[in-house]
């Protein structure tokens, strides 16, 4: 194979269209060739810009060992001469363990994202590819601080830098330019509030922020963001009560926020005629659902798992005809369920558990045909478990458990072929304490008391019935020798 390093123009002038070089590396190939072609690789490009064919805008590095042929899976840095390549505008290094860039001023899209990239903040030198587009150093090992001169980056479009170890605060120059459209920094270790050109980044139409230890008050966490389309600030230290104005932005899809925030759920929320998806679990919110939630017809997810909600579930949740999943779990609700939930025919996942939830299971539930999960467990749920529940032909997992249900199982349960978890083992394997509260409850399950058939039934009641019978026909008998013995007794006496 002839060495490409040693090319000749002409047989580069044979490429008429060449636009992206790919080095896709054998891992299995020999640690030295692969090294030494890697090189050559790097230096050829290089050269190219003394020829006609001098604009190579796009690379992409995936896992190779293009530094230190001694390292088991690949390490060190980037050969310097990638830095002579002038006129490269897009650079991804995917799943490598790389970090050192040249001065590439033209660069407009950097991918480093699924590295072992190490080493305290990101360096600053970064901020000075003005004409960077895209940043995504996401899932590496970085640590230290996002450098201020991030903001000097005014064309950046896309930022994600998430799964690091990033700490300290986000840069006050964040959408200084005005073009940021997505920023993800979850699953870092940053501090502080919101910074306040960020709160107003008119272009922003994602933004995840989840998993930090970020500060603010939640009202004020965003303020004009006409375009925003999902956010999620949960598992961080914000504070107090959801704002009226979340429930105002014209775009907004998913909103993700678990805080331990406190107060009422804003009615408003039913005008955000957008969303698809809302998570507000693991807070401290109080009063009722909304009914206006019911007007929210594109939902498919309604999380307020983990609250301190109260009162009855709303009938309108039934006209959420996209819902698929729905969890109220973990609250202080109670009345009984709604029928209504039957109209939602997609729903696939419905936990209603550990409320005070009373009466007794909607017949009309058998209607969800896709119903894949159903948790109702721990709630004052009486009466029997229908029949009609063999309904649910797609359910996989059912607990029903510690309520104050009565009578047989239904043997319908026999002909759920899908069902492999049912009442988390407390309908086939469990014992009765794993059935505490349902105590009425007979039927073939380990720990439970046998159900009497029709015919154990019958022999009782005839046996019953025999010896009423008895009691008649003995009596009487009995009954002749003692009236003859009252009347001997009173003719002695006389």
């Amino acid at each position: 194979m002839q060495n490409i390093s040693t090319m000749a123009p002409s047989a580069i002038e044979k490429l008429p269209s060449l636009i992206s070089l790919f080095l896709l590396a054998v891992l299995n190939s020999s640690d030295h060739v692969l090294n030494r072609e890697t090189q050559a690789l790097l230096k050829w490009k290089a050269s190219l810009h003394y020829h006609n064919h001098s604009s190579l805008p796009s690379w992409t590095l995936y896992p190779n060992n293009i530094a230190n042929s001694s390292a088991p899976h690949g390490s060190g840095p980037i050969p310097p001469e990638i830095g002579n390549l002038k006129s490269l505008q897009s650079l991804s290094l995917y799943e490598n363990n790389l970090f050192e860039i040249g001065k590439l001023k033209s660069l407009s899209d950097l991918v480093l994202s699924e590295n072992r990239l190490n080493g305290s903040n990101i360096p600053a030198s970064l901020c000075n590819l003005t004409n960077l587009e895209t940043l995504l150093l996401r899932v590496n090992q970085l640590f230290g601080y996002i450098p201020e001169e991030i903001g000097k980056l005014h064309k950046l479009v896309v930022m994600e830098i998430d799964t690091n170890q990033l700490s300290g605060s986000l840069p006050e120059g964040i959408c200084r330019g005005g073009s940021l459209v997505r920023l993800t920094v979850s699953d870092n270790n940053l501090s502080g509030p919101i910074p306040k050109r960020l709160k107003n980044c008119k272009s922003l139409t994602r933004a995840l922020f989840q998993g930090n230890q970020l500060t603010g008050n939640i009202s004020e966490v965003v303020g004009d963001c006409p375009n925003l389309e999902y956010i999620d600030l949960s598992y961080n230290r914000f504070h107090g009560e959801l704002s009226h104005n979340w429930g105002r932005s014209p775009r907004l899809q998913r909103l993700e926020i678990g805080n331990k925030i406190k107060g009422n759920m804003p009615a408003d929320f039913g005008l955000s005629t957008n969303l698809t998806f809302l998570d507000l679990s693991s807070n401290h919110l109080v009063g009722e659902i909304p009914k206006k939630m019911g007007s929210l017809t594109f939902l498919l997810g309604l999380i307020l798992k983990d609250n301190q909600l109260s009162r009855s579930i709303p009938p309108e949740l039934g006209s959420l005809s996209h819902l698929e999943n729905l969890d109220l779990s973990s609250n202080r609700l109670n009345g009984s369920i709604p029928e209504r939930l039957s109209d939602c025919p997609h729903l696939y996942y419905l936990n209603l558990s550990n409320n005070k939830l009373s009466g007794r299971i909607p017949i009309q539930i058998s209607k969800l045909s896709y119903l894949s999960e159903l948790d109702l467990s721990h709630n004052l749920l009486s009466g029997k478990i229908s029949p009609q529940i063999q309904g649910l032909q797609s359910l996989e997992n059912l607990n029903l458990s510690h309520n104050n249900l009565s009578d047989f199982i239904p043997e319908a349960f026999e002909d759920m072929r899908g069902l492999w978890d049912v009442d988390s083992k407390a309908f086939r394997d469990a014992t009765i304490e794993k059935l505490k509260g349902n105590k009425g409850l007979c039927g073939k399950v380990k720990g439970l008391q046998p159900c009497k058939t029709q015919y154990s039934i019958t022999m009782n009641n005839q046996q019953k019935r025999g010896h009423k019978i008895l009691f008649i026909i003995i009596f009487p008998l009995l009954g002749s020798p003692l009236l003859l013995f009252a009347f001997i007794g009173i003719f002695l006496i006389t």
